[in-house]
Formats: structure tokens, sequence, C-alpha cells
């Protein structure tokens, strides 16, 4: 029985879940105690579509448990070891490749307590073939199946065209030979298949095989290999007509990049071969016509390889660099398959305009212009070979130069001091500085020792009056700078002796 399900949308891009399921009536003893489960259901059609997860039942309101150990990645499932007492109970879901599972798809039942329904085999005659007067045509019913079983017998028949002697009508695999004709005939053949239960497919399945006359054939010469920019000559002077002759020709490209042939109704003509920078492949296909303006049933077809002479140029991979800093240009994996590479040009495309130290050589470099965001310079580079033929195609490298980031200041206090009580003395911190040359501010505090009053807390090099102590004494002062984003601090100490200078 089949029964198509609609669930909501899935999760994420994943949309509509569509199932039908083949349920009852496709399961098969596996014992006297237990039975298959044989599941299918509609694919999903969505880009990210994933797998499935199947989830089962003995209750047709739940609770409901995942059953397959591993993603599902087709549209069926077999669920076995089941008792042949129960009822089971099923939901798909479709899972997207970013994890999204959709809503359950509504629930379809097995009942094994009832006996199984033999399923009917399905009939396969395969694809319509095509022949000319004489010729053997195979018919081919390998595909017909059974679902729940296999195919016991084959039956082809004669439906429409002129009667052939097939060479085994009971066979799987049968042939016929193509009778004479007249005029373009169609051969209509039916399969009938019946399983190992004797029971015989709902229809037959029909195939066609089209018969021609005796029709000219085309040949459009041997595969050919060429150098890029030859002259290659396309020869159909070989096609034929077993009855009479051949009088005219259509020349087609059907791939590569696309050329001009001189006649393409001519047998024989030529075209330039394209300049390429890789081995490229070009494909032809010739049409023929006989006397009687009957035309061939298959075009020739011929495969033109255009090789590369030119040299190959290569800029090396896209980069990032930070401005100010010296950015490199290295061509030298550019390369000639018959030669060597001599002479290099670089050219800036686009961007803010740079000077390039040396634009002529296979390395260079340029100095990073400054910047407030990220943006990007484009290059191109052309190579000559030793036989001058230059690069067909420029290569190119795009060059992000990005505004360096903000770097935190570097707080010096300057060195440990030693000074006599009551002296001047003058802290420094005119060693801070910021790696990226912008404006610092000065914070001092003292953090230990008697009091001291600093002339300008703010100042890079404050002063003040050693204090008078009766006992050496140490006084610590915490610098802190700023570049109005970041901060960072230094400490200094300053051992103040409990006597007058000398003098």
């Amino acid at each position: 029985m089949g029964i198509m399900m609609r669930p909501p949308n899935i999760l994420g891009r994943v949309g509509v879940l569509f199932l039908l399921f083949f349920a009852g009536a496709a399961s098969v003893a596996q014992s006297a105690d237990t039975r298959q489960a044989s599941l299918t259901w509609n694919p999903n059609a969505e880009p990210d579509m994933d797998y499935y997860n199947v989830y089962r039942s003995t209750q047709a309101v739940g609770p409901f448990t995942r059953v397959n150990s591993s993603p599902v990645a087709t549209t069926s499932f077999v669920d076995s070891g089941l008792s042949s007492s129960l009822t089971y109970y099923y939901q798909v879901t479709a899972v997207d490749k970013s994890g999204n599972e959709s809503a359950r798809s509504q629930t379809v039942s097995v009942d094994f307590s009832a006996a199984p329904v033999n399923l009917a085999p399905i009939a396969s005659a395969g694809k319509s073939r095509e022949a000319t007067i004489g010729k053997t045509v195979k018919l081919d019913g390998s595909a017909s199946h059974d679902p729940d079983g296999s195919i016991s017998k084959f039956e082809w028949s004669q439906v429409t065209g002129p009667s052939v002697q097939l060479a085994d009508p009971a066979s799987s695999v049968t042939s016929l030979v193509a009778p004479s004709v007249a005029a373009i005939t169609t051969l209509t053949f039916e399969l009938m298949v019946w399983d190992n239960g004797q029971e015989p497919c709902a229809q037959g399945s029909r195939v066609d095989v089209v018969v021609y006359e005796r029709l000219p054939v085309a040949d459009a010469g041997p595969d050919q290999k060429v150098q890029a920019q030859g002259t290659v000559t396309l020869n159909g002077a070989a096609s034929s007509d077993s009855d009479g002759t051949v009088q005219h020709w259509m020349w087609l490209q059907t791939s590569g990049p696309g050329v001009q042939v001189a006649d393409d109704t001519s047998s024989i003509t030529t075209f330039a071969a394209p300049a390429v920078d890789t081995n490229t492949t070009l494909t032809f296909e010739l049409y023929v016509w006989d006397n009687e303006l009957n035309r061939c049933v298959k075009p020739a077809t011929l495969q033109v390889a255009v090789l590369n002479k030119c040299p190959i140029a290569n800029a090396g991979q896209n980069q990032q660099v930070y401005e100010g800093s010296v950015a490199t240009l290295d061509g030298t994996k550019s390369h000639d398959s018959d030669g060597q590479v001599v002479a290099f040009l670089w050219f800036q495309m686009s961007g803010p305009s740079v000077a390039i130290t040396d634009d002529t050589s296979s390395i260079t470099t340029f100095l990073a212009p400054n910047v407030d965001t990220l943006t990007t310079l484009s290059f191109e580079l052309n190579v000559w070979d030793n036989e001058l033929n230059r690069s067909v195609l420029p290569a190119t490298i795009q060059v992000g130069v990005l505004d360096r980031p903000n770097q935190p200041p570097i707080a010096n206090a300057g060195p440990d001091q030693i000074v006599s009580k009551t002296t001047v003395t003058t802290l420094d911190g005119t060693g801070s500085r910021d790696p990226d040359g912008t404006p610092i501010t000065y914070k001092w505090e003292q953090t230990g020792g008697p009091a001291a009053a600093l002339s300008d807390a703010t100042s890079a090099k404050p002063s003040f009056t050693a204090p008078d102590v009766s006992n050496t004494m140490d006084l610590t002062f915490r610098l802190t700078v700023s570049d109005g984003q970041f901060q960072a601090t230094d400490e200094v100490k300053v051992k103040v002796l409990n006597r007058r200078p000398f003098g």
C-alpha cells in the first residue's frame, strides 16, 4: 500500500519533505517469528539535502525512537528483526548539511499480524534502440525486478512494425535483426514478467526499435594533436553511403574555445587553433547527407587537442600585508613547456598607486600604502619565453593592505635612583613610547615610602624634593602612559639616604 505524506517545512534551508511508504505489503518473513519492513519515500530536491533519519514506535502516538544507526543516504530503509505479532509505526525526517532536521513526516504503520501480500513484479524493457537495415539489435529486460522476491519468467512479444524473429523471447536479454525497410520505421516490443510466486507484472513494459533505411555514414577522421595557433585540417572525405554517394557535409563545434571554420559545409576544411595557456580539447561533429538527402543516423565525432607552446605566467598566491610594510611580488613559478621564461613585466591594475621596485624582475617589491580600511591592490604579470612568445593570458594577483591594528604603548619610568635627603630629584618617563607613533599621556603616582609632592604628575619629567629622613628609605613611583585606547605601566624606585649632599 502507498501513502503520500507532507510534513511541515524543514528547518534551515531544507524544504518540504514528501514521503511515499510501501509498508505492510513490502514486508517479508525472515523466520517463523520475525519479519522486516521495507520503507521507501520520495527524495528531497534541496541542494543542501544531506541524509534521512527513520523513527519507529509500537504505538501510534509514540514515543518514537530513531532506528538507523548511521545516516540514511538513500530514500529507502529496511527495518529487520521485527515481531510477526505486532504493528509498527514509522516516521521519517530529513537533515541538511548544517545539521538542521525537519519536522517528522506523517505516520505510516506496518501490521504484521495479517498475512503478507505478494507484490507484483515490475517489468523494464530498457531504452529505445536505433539501427540500420541488417544490424543486430539487443533488447535488454534485465532491469526488471520484484520488490519482494525474484523474477522467474520473461516473455517478449512484438507489438508493431514488420514482423521479426526474436532470438529467445523467453530470455531477459534477446536480440533481433533489423528488417529491410523503405523508410524510417518503428518496431515496438513489449516485455511481461512473472515473479517466483507466479504473479504477473501489473502491466508490460514497451521499447521502440527505430530502423533506418540504408543511410550514409559520417567519418570525421582520427583525433588530432596540434600546436596552439597552428592550422588544423578537418577531413570528412572518408564518409560513405552503401547505396549511393555522400553529397553534403556539415561541421559543428560542440566544445572548447570557439574557432572559425573556413567552410563548415565542405568535406575538407580548416581552422586556426586558438591561443591557449594550457592543453585544450576542441570537439567537432560531422553530419553527412546522401544523394537522396538522407542524413546519417549519428554524427561522427572528432577531438582536436590543442597543445600550448606559449609560456604560462604565474604571479603567486593572493596575499595580505600591513600598511607601511614591504610586499613581495613573486613570478618565479612562471614556466614554459618547451623552453624557458626569459622576461617579466609587472603592471598595477587597481588600488592606490604604488612604486614597484623593478617591474621587469621575476621577484620585486613595493611599499604598502597607508590605508584606513582593508584595501585591495591588483597586479598583472606578463612573461615571455626564449622564442619571444608572450603568455596568452596574464597572471593576476591581489594584495590586500590592512590598516595596522593599534598597539599598546610602552611605559618606561626610567632607571632606579639613589639620592640624598632634601635634594631635588627628577623622575624621567621620556623613554616611554607608542609603536604606532600615537601621542601618549603621562600619569605619575607614588606607591611607597614617605610622601613626596610631585611638581606635575602629568609631566613626562616631574620633580620632587626628597624627604628629610633619619634613616635610608625607599620611595616608589608608578608611571601610567596611555594612547587613548590602551595603557601601560612601569615603576621606578628612589632610595633616599639619611645624609645631606656634600658641599
